[in-house]
């Protein structure tokens, strides 16, 4: 997707129009930065305007660092953009989630009751490995209420009576709504692809553990990962680089050879709206008018039900990590996540291990799913983002976090209401680079759609 069909489509959705150096992806700012034709001051004062504009608005932080980032970003123009020294993300504001850990901004970790005036004594290693690699921390994106799935502040940039989804919502919007490129998120259940896709941006999910998950609050260790929130493929592909030291991502470009992918409606599909469904249909038919194999997929039946097994995993999980806060602060908890827990306390210890074993054996079974396809293609939600009083479904989603593969969201159109709609990838474990390759390559072919 172009940058200028993305902010036709936005503009056109109801979010105002941004000014030039707020539209920019992460890759044409570091040109410019590169080229001289923008200041890092420039461009942080322009994410930081834009925020003024419109946060009362979409809320998407939960503090912002103006002079921090500010200084940091005359910092950069001082040492200058041209040198290859450089980080790749030398100059470039990031957004972080406020549940990991800044040494030099208030960490809330979605709970801004119970951990009001928490300040971390160290960066969590994601972010030592931002700033070395350049990265200006503009400030903490606004997690949902608990950072699970239930709303909380943030407002979708396309309609502030739609939920921008859970609980990367703050990430997702202000991404989407031009405040800043880039944004760290995390996923435990939907929480990159579906506010992702709610809100219009590309969200990408790598295998599990790609990126150290410290200095970051837990919720489940079989399902935690953190990821990128941009606006094009190669954004997200900076920013995993950034996070994780791994030059490997700077060469992400879309993928120059014949490219196979394997349909995969899932059982959900005909739960999907029509409008849903009609777009995922012409999608396909997109592709392979573009010389794409797409093929019909064989997915043994054990995939059927690892949407349902995830919960299973996270109430069991959720239930111990939230177990302290019902003890001390049981008055300030959602009644929605104290009945999620009680449903986490009656998963046997035997159920949670069978579970845990079901998805082990369907990761066994990826290779052969995948043999001879570049990636999965299915849609990324139900529909497009619902009213505000909710925060959606992950039934397309949930299943790739359980089985720890990368998935990446990417915005491809527009329901009847004039909301994002979007396409979901899935690659093999571990298989990063190439699988952002492809997605590129996809996302390059599908924004042609309607342009």
């Amino acid at each position: 997707m172009t940058k200028w069909r993305l902010v036709h489509m936005l503009i056109h959705a109801g979010v105002p129009s941004p000014n030039r150096l707020q539209s920019l992806t992460a890759a044409e700012a570091r040109q410019l930065l590169a080229a001289g034709e923008i200041s890092s001051v420039e461009l942080v004062r322009a994410c930081l305007d834009r925020i003024d504009e419109r946060e009362n608005v979409v809320q998407a932080w939960s503090y912002v660092d103006a002079e921090g980032a500010l200084e940091k970003a005359r910092e950069a123009d001082r040492i200058g953009h041209g040198d290859e020294q450089n980080g790749p993300l030398h100059g470039i504001p990031v957004g972080v989630k406020d549940i990991v850990d800044t040494a030099d901004m208030p960490t809330l970790l979605g709970e801004p009751e119970i951990y009001a005036g928490r300040q971390p004594s160290a960066d969590a290693t994601l972010i030592t490995r931002l700033r070395a690699a350049g990265a200006i921390i503009l400030g903490k994106t606004a997690p949902s209420k608990h950072t699970i799935m239930l709303p909380g502040k943030t407002r979708n940039p396309h309609d502030p009576t739609r939920t921008p989804g859970a609980s990367s919502s703050g990430s997702a919007a202000a991404v989407a709504d031009f405040m800043v490129p880039l944004a760290v998120c995390s996923q435990t259940a939907g929480s990159i692809l579906r506010p992702a896709t709610y809100c219009g941006v590309v969200g990408f999910k790598p295998t599990k553990d790609t990126v150290v998950y410290d200095g970051t609050r837990t919720y489940s260790p079989h399902l935690d990962t953190l990821g990128a929130m941009a606006r094009s493929v190669i954004d997200t592909a900076l920013l995993i680089q950034g996070m994780t030291g791994d030059d490997r991502y700077g060469r992400v470009r879309p993928a120059d050879e014949p490219l196979a992918l394997g349909l995969y409606r899932t059982p959900y599909f005909d739960q999907a709206e029509d409008y849903v469904q009609a777009h995922f249909e012409a999608s396909v038919r997109t592709l392979r008018d573009a010389g794409v194999d797409v093929r019909e997929v064989d997915v043994p039946a054990k995939f059927d039900h690892l949407s349902e097994l995830q919960d299973v995993v996270m109430s069991y999980d959720l239930d111990k990590v939230f177990a302290e806060h019902r003890r001390d602060h049981f008055d300030l908890l959602d009644p929605a996540l104290i009945a999620y827990c009680e449903k986490g306390s009656r998963v046997s210890e035997e159920q949670y291990r069978e579970a845990l074993a079901h998805a082990e054996r369907c990761r066994a079974m990826l290779p052969e799913v995948l043999d001879g396809l570049d990636a999965l293609l299915l849609p990324s939600t139900l529909s497009d983002a619902p009213p505000i009083s909710t925060t959606g479904t992950s039934e397309f989603i949930r299943i790739w976090t359980f089985l720890h593969t990368p998935a990446i969201n990417l915005p491809t159109g527009k329901s009847p209401a004039g909301l994002p709609i979007s396409v979901q990838l899935v690659g093999g474990l571990g298989a990063d680079v190439r699988f952002l390759c492809t997605a590129a390559r996809v996302d390059e072919i599908l924004g042609r759609e309607g342009a």
